[in-house]
């Protein structure tokens, strides 16, 4: 049980547990965890999103290790042209951004250096954060109901991967609406808040986009199920179109597909997109490309027709990750006002910390001896 990337090396396998890097015998032959795990080295960063530890390990012995705390980053209010107007947050870990109905609140993944995220709700006006979830589990990916009075996230407790509900006020309980052990990314709620769609892998069909109804026997179904990775799906906001990424054609690009889904679906990035996201009218998506811009592209779903503009570059954004993980399906970098003229955007410092990597030769010489 570790929410960590791994890598084998002759006789072990190699996994985070925390942030302690440790190793595991591996019979690879009858594919069997042998003895018990010891650790390498400790305080090795790991993604809390997407499980990422950072090292890697060769099969002649060589192992590289980065040591320390997390990158920090910090929410910067940005205008259409990309002018800095504000920081929201003091220096941290932040995440999937995700504003309130009114643009009053925001909802953000937060990080601490023992590598365990929670929920923060932030009132933009006042400035203040209050902590939303306190679970020892990885609470991520918040997204608020149409009316504002609640908020869904996904959280790995126990072993499983669930989408919770909670009041928005942070009182009461939080509820679990489903409950698996696959894991799962980006719950958005339908303007008419009858459904959330998110995104859920698979053994056999990769990633796909899911659809749970919120009444009833309350069981999903697939929205987008391929053999490629569809994620990140949004509503838009009269609930009548879907934007979203697939790597049909190798790299990711944003499609919009109509909801309920038919036979037809409309590309709208291109040389590579992510993230998308709509403007409050729905006359224009956004979306982040592998050169770290921020695109806009107006568009039209008004008839039976999706029509779309040339895409057109807004500001380049600084953010950690970028161009790496730019089409992971849960990756949240910004967020858009309904008007579009602001953007909350996950900004690195211009002089970020330098990140020292070891490398270790013949790293099983104590374990011989």
């Amino acid at each position: 049980q570790a929410h960590s990337s791994a890598e084998y090396a002759p006789g072990y396998l190699l996994f985070a547990r925390e942030n302690t890097l440790v190793a595991q015998g591996f019979d690879i032959s009858r594919l069997e965890m042998k003895g018990d795990a010891f650790p390498i080295a400790e305080q090795v960063p790991r993604n809390p999103q997407n499980g990422r530890a950072m090292f890697s390990v060769s099969e002649n012995g060589v192992l590289a290790l980065r040591t320390g705390g997390l990158v920090q980053n910090e929410l910067v209010w940005f205008d259409r042209t990309g002018k800095q107007l504000g920081e929201v947050t003091s220096p941290g870990s932040y995440s999937s951004p995700s504003f309130s109905a009114d643009d009053k609140r925001v909802a953000v993944r937060r990080a601490d250096q023992s590598n365990n995220s929670d929920i923060w709700l932030i009132d933009l006006e006042r400035g203040v954060p209050t902590r939303f979830t306190t679970d020892l589990g990885l609470d991520n990916f918040p997204a608020w109901s149409p009316d504002g009075s609640l908020i869904a996230f996904i959280s790995t407790r126990n072993g499983q991967t669930s989408i919770y509900q909670k009041s928005a006020s942070g009182a009461g309980a939080e509820e679990a609406l489903i409950t698996s052990a696959e894991l799962k990314y980006n719950p958005q709620w339908s303007p008419d808040g009858r459904f959330i769609l998110y995104a859920q892998i698979s053994a056999t069909t990769n990633v796909d986009l899911l659809l749970l109804p919120l009444s009833g026997e309350r069981k999903a179904q697939p929205f987008l199920q391929t053999s490629f990775i569809e994620a990140q799906g949004r509503f838009s906001p009269d609930g009548r179109w879907v934007a979203y990424i697939s790597n049909e054609t190798i790299q990711f690009e944003v499609y919009v597909q109509s909801f309920p889904a038919s036979n037809g679906k409309v590309r709208i990035s291109t040389g590579g997109g992510s993230q998308p996201q709509w403007r409050g009218d729905g006359r224009e998506l956004y979306y982040y490309t592998p050169d770290r811009k921020l695109m806009a592209v107006d568009v039209n779903g008004e008839g039976s027709t999706f029509k779309v503009g040339v895409p057109r570059p807004l500001f380049n954004i600084r953010v950690v990750g970028a161009g790496i993980d730019q089409g992971f399906p849960g990756n949240g970098y910004y967020a858009a006002t309904r008007d579009g003229k602001r953007f909350l955007v996950t900004t690195s410092p211009e002089a970020g910390e330098r990140q020292q990597i070891n490398v270790i030769l013949n790293w099983t010489a104590d374990l011989k001896r």
